[in-house]
């Protein structure tokens, strides 16, 4: 019988201590590995989108799950502020749950991916599986 390779698309990963998410929030693991809402955050690294909601607010660290779907092939709006046509093929970082920017304008670099395509000064679509920029966690 030949192999088969199965395309998983999600995964349950831990949610950090007295934390609540919404479905499609945008996550990444902190510097201990646990998931938490994107931000601007040192030693984290971008994880993908949560399909539902999950809330840890009562638990400690791993003790919920929730169902984060990879960044493979995957492509999402972000708001964004003074985006041009400039910033297309560019690494953006994020500025908070829902905002991205230019490296430069960001302090801990948490690389979300590359801008595919500027809809206007305020909205970008980008190719989150695109992350060649990724800075190593500290």
């Amino acid at each position: 019988m030949p192999n088969s390779l199965v395309l998983v698309r999600s995964f349950p990963l831990p949610l950090a201590a007295s934390l609540a998410l919404s479905a499609e929030d945008h996550v990444m693991f902190n510097s201990a590995g646990d998931l938490v809402l994107l931000a601007d955050t040192s030693g984290a690294v971008y994880a993908g989108q949560l399909e539902q909601d999950a809330d840890n607010s009562a638990g400690i660290a791993g003790a919920v799950n929730g169902n984060v779907r990879a960044p493979a092939g995957e492509y999402h709006r972000f708001v964004a502020s003074g985006a041009s046509k400039a910033w297309h093929g560019k690494s953006l970082f994020a500025v908070n749950g829902t905002t991205l920017a230019l490296a430069a304008t960001t302090t801990n670099d948490v690389c979300v991916g590359r801008c595919w395509y500027c809809e206007s000064a305020t909205s970008v679509i980008v190719n989150t599986a695109d992350r060649a920029a990724l800075p190593s966690p500290a």
